[in-house]
């Protein structure tokens, strides 16, 4: 099954993870909804400028999270 939206990847990531015995991650992400979902999932999101996503934008996800 395909996950549908950012955050649904997460899940099933943190959830094959869990699986495996490890229980902390981070979310490392080049545009807004990879901060959004990584908030959702209560994880540490570490924002990058090296893909698509800008500096600006980034900041204006951390704001609204």
């Amino acid at each position: 099954m395909r996950a549908t939206t950012k955050a649904a990847i997460i899940a099933r990531a943190l959830t094959a993870l869990a699986a495996l015995g490890c229980h902390a991650a981070a979310m490392v992400g080049d545009r807004s909804f990879d901060v959004e979902a990584a908030r959702a999932h209560g994880l540490l999101a570490i924002g990058v400028t090296w893909g698509i996503g800008s500096a600006a934008e980034l900041e204006q996800a951390a704001r609204r999270c």
